[in-house]
């Protein structure tokens, strides 16, 4: 059911954003996000009349300590790709 529901989101998104490139894809992305955040929790609130939310809260801390590993990563990873084989050539790829 959920991956039903996964796929369909990504169809609808794909349709939707087939023809749009630069900051309006962007935009368009940012705004269907939030638009399904808005909706679970309306949902989560209204219909499922549930007390706790569905969706997990952490706190601001968690929260960033993630975002930091993930740059960290992200960070190492693109400073290992400059210095392989694979990152030149995907710079000569670039420079065409």
């Amino acid at each position: 059911m959920g991956a039903s529901a996964c796929f369909a989101i990504a169809l609808l998104v794909g349709a939707l954003t087939a023809e749009a490139e630069g900051y309006l894809l962007r935009h368009l992305y940012l705004g269907l996000v939030e638009l399904i955040k808005n909706f679970l929790l309306w949902y989560e609130s209204d219909i499922y009349r549930h007390a706790r939310p569905l969706c997990s809260r952490v706190d601001n801390k968690t929260i960033y300590y993630v975002m930091f590993i993930i740059l960290a990563a992200l960070l190492l990873t693109a400073y290992l790709m400059r210095r392989s084989r694979y990152g030149l050539a995907l710079r000569s790829i670039g420079e065409q």
